[in-house]
C-alpha cells in the first residue's frame, strides 16, 4: 500500500506540471490529444497496479509472514481471477513450500525413528517417554535387550540376513506390546529397549522370560534357519533413577552384566547395585583406568623352549597388576574388566611397546635375539590400523626384526570376529610378523580355523596334556593332533608341560616346542636374562669340551 500511495503522488505532480506547460505553449487540438493520452496512461497505470503490483505485494507479504512464523504448513492464497504468470508464480511458491514441508517431515522422521525397523530411536524413545510417562510421573520399567552372537550371524550369513533377522525380531517384539502406553525402540546394532508400565518383580520377570523364549524361536531366511538368544538388563523409573538418561544407563549396565554372566540371562539393576562382587568389579575398573599412570602394571615373561636341545628360544609376555591396596590381581580377573571398560587398547599398546623394548634390551646386553610372543585383545584386532601403526613404529624405533615378534590370537575369539581376525592376521604375515593360534582345541571348528587363518604357529591348550601320559584317550588324542599339525607344516608349542613324563612324550611324538612350569614359571626380565646367560655359558662349556 505504501508503494501505491507513492506512485499516485508522483503521478499527480507530474500531471499537474505537464498540464500547466500545455496550457501555456501547446495548440488546443494537440492539448486534447495529450489529455486523452494522459487519461489512457492513468487507466493503464491503475490496471497495472491492480493486476500486477498489488498482487505481487500481496504474495510477498504472505511469504514473509510464513518465513517469520516458520509455519511450513501455511500456503499462499490469491484470487483465481487471472491465470497469468503471477498466478504461476504463486503456484510455484506453494509447490516449493510443499517440498520443504515434506523434507522437514522426513528429517523429523529420521531424527526420531530407526530407518531399518521403523521403531523409535533413542531420541524418539526419550521424547515419547517424556510425553507419556515422565510428565505423568508413571512408574515404568526399562528392558534393555541385546542379541547374543548377532555379529556371528552378520559375518557368516551376510548383513542382508542380519537386517532381516532384526526385522523379524522387531515384529515379534511388537506383538508382545500389550497396550499403546508401552514403547519399543531400537538403539542401533542389535540393541533394543522396551518401556513397560511397572509391575511386580515376579510378574516382570515372568513376562521377560516369556519374551526371551519367543525371541529364541527359529528364524528362517530362504534356505537358512538359525536361533539366537537375548541378554536383558532391567531398571525401574523412578526407583533406580529419576531421569530417562539415568534409568536407560542402568538398564544398559545390567544388560552387560547379563552378558558377562554367560549371556541369555536377565539381570535387575537393583540387585546389581546391592551386589558386593559387582561393586568390587566397579572399584577395580576405576582403579585399573589409572594403573598405567600409577606404574602398577608390569610384565613377566614365560620361557618357550625348543624341542630336542631344550634351548630357550622365545618368551611370552604376560601382564601383571600389583594393586597398591589389594596386592596382585589375577589377569583373568582384570583383563575382562579392561576389555569391557573400553581401555584394553591403551593397555595392550603399552604391553606391545614394553615387550619390543625388552627384546631390544636383551639383544643389547649380548643375549642374542629372543623371540617375544604377545597376546592381543578383540578390541585391538577390531582397531587393526591403530595397532599396526604402533607396531611398525616401535619395531623400527627399537630395531627389532618383525620375525622376532609373535602375535597370539585366542581361538575362541574367532567365533565372533572371524573376518576381522583373518584380515588382521594376513596383514601381520605380510609384514613378516609371526602369528600364533593360541589355546588351540578349546574353541570352535579348530581344524577349519587352521585352514582359514594365515598362522605360523599353533599353541595346543594345556587341557590336552594335563592327563598325559596317564590317560590313554588323552595320550592318543594328543598324538593324533601332533601328526595332523606336522603334516600340515605348522610350528607347534605345547602349553602346560609340568612333568618329565610329559616332556618325554612330547619329544618322542612331535617336534613341538615346550612352555610350562616344568621349565619355568613366568619370571621377571632379569631372571630371563639370567636363564639365557646360563644357557650361553653351558653352550660355551660344551663347545670347549668338544674342542
Amino acid at each position: 500500500m505504501k508503494l501505491q500511495r507513492k506512485t499516485w503522488w508522483i503521478a499527480g505532480l507530474s500531471i499537474a506540471g505537464f498540464l500547466v506547460s500545455l496550457f501555456l505553449f501547446i495548440h488546443p487540438r494537440l492539448l486534447y490529444l495529450l489529455l486523452g493520452l494522459l487519461v489512457l496512461a492513468l487507466v493503464l497505470s491503475y490496471l497495472f497496479n491492480k493486476r500486477v503490483v498489488s498482487r505481487v505485494e500481496n504474495l510477498s507479504t504472505q511469504l514473509k509472514s510464513i518465513l517469520t512464523s516458520k509455519e511450513l504448513s501455511s500456503r499462499l492464497s490469491w484470487s483465481g481471477q487471472y491465470q497469468d504468470d503471477i498466478h504461476q508464480l504463486g503456484s510455484s511458491i506453494n509447490k516449493m513450500l510443499d517440498s520443504i514441508e515434506e523434507a522437514q517431515k522426513e528429517v523429523n522422521k529420521l531424527a526420531r525413528y530407526d530407518p531399518l525397523t521403523g521403531l523409535l530411536n533413542r531420541c524418539g524413545l526419550q521424547e515419547e517417554f517424556h510425553n507419556h510417562h515422565l510428565n505423568q510421573r508413571r512408574n515404568v520399567s526399562f528392558l534393555f535387550l541385546d542379541l547374543d552372537g548377532f555379529k556371528r550371524i552378520n559375518d557368516s550369513l551376510g548383513h542382508q540376513t542380519g537386517d532381516e533377522l532384526l526385522k523379524q525380531m522387531t515384529n515379534r517384539m511388537l506383538g508382545m506390546l500389550q497396550h499403546d502406553q508401552e514403547l519399543l525402540g531400537r538403539m542401533g546394532g542389535d540393541e533394543f529397549v522396551m518401556i513397560v508400565p511397572d509391575m511386580s518383580k515376579k510378574d516382570l520377570l515372568h513376562r521377560t522370560q516369556e519374551m526371551m523364549r519367543s525371541l529364541k524361536s527359529e528364524y528362517s531366511f530362504e534356505q537358512v534357519k538359525t536361533y539366537i538368544t537375548t541378554s536383558v538388563g532391567i531398571s525401574r523409573f523412578p526407583e533406580d533413577g529419576d531421569s530417562f538418561d539415568d534409568v536407560f544407563q542402568y538398564a544398559d549396565i545390567a544388560m552387560y552384566e547379563a552378558k558377562r554372566k554367560g549371556k541369555n540371562q536377565i539381570v535387575f539393576y537393583e540387585e546389581l547395585a546391592q551386589d558386593l562382587d559387582y561393586k568390587h568389579v566397579l572399584d577395580l575398573e576405576n582403579d585399573l583406568k589409572f594403573s598405567l599412570d600409577q606404574g602398577e602394571l608390569y610384565l613377566d615373561y614365560q620361557p618357550i623352549y625348543s624341542s630336542g636341545d631344550n634351548l630357550l628360544v622365545a618368551v611370552e609376555a604376560l601382564l601383571r597388576w600389583n594393586h597398591p591396596n589389594k596386592g596382585l590381581i589375577p589377569p583373568n580377573r582384570f583383563i575382562p574388566i579392561a576389555e569391557n571398560g573400553g581401555f584394553i587398547c591403551d593397555i595392550g599398546e603399552w604391553v606391545l611397546e614394553q615387550s619390543i623394548r625388552q627384546a631390544a634390551g636383551w639383544r643389547e646386553a649380548g643375549l642374542g635375539e629372543i623371540g617375544i610372543a604377545i597376546n592381543v585383545s578383540k578390541q585391538q584386532m577390531k582397531q587393526k590400523d591403530r595397532f599396526i601403526m604402533k607396531m611398525d613404529k616401535w619395531l623400527k624405533q627399537y630395531k627389532v626384526a618383525p620375525s622376532e615378534l609373535q602375535i597370539e590370537i585366542t581361538e575362541s575369539d574367532i567365533f565372533y570376529y572371524d573376518n576381522e581376525i583373518r584380515e588382521f592376521a594376513q596383514i601381520l604375515r605380510n609384514k613378516g610378523v609371526r602369528v600364533a593360534l593360541d589355546d588351540f582345541g578349546v574353541g570352535t571348528s579348530s581344524l577349519f580355523n587352521l585352514k582359514q587363518l594365515p598362522v605360523n604357529v599353533v599353541k595346543i591348550d594345556r587341557s590336552f596334556i594335563r592327563c598325559v601320559p596317564q590317560e590313554s584317550f588323552d595320550t592318543s588324542l594328543l598324538a593324533g593332533i601332533y601328526r595332523v599339525l606336522d603334516d600340515l607344516g605348522f610350528e607347534v608349542v605345547t602349553e602346560g608341560v609340568e612333568s618329565a613324563e610329559q616332556v618325554d612324550f612330547v619329544a618322542n611324538s612331535s617336534s613341538s616346542m615346550f612352555q610350562g612350569y616344568y621349565f619355568s614359571r613366568p619370571v621377571s626380565p632379569d631372571q630371563i636374562a639370567l636363564l639365557v646367560q646360563q644357557q650361553l655359558t653351558w653352550q660355551e662349556a660344551a663347545a670347549g669340551k668338544r674342542e
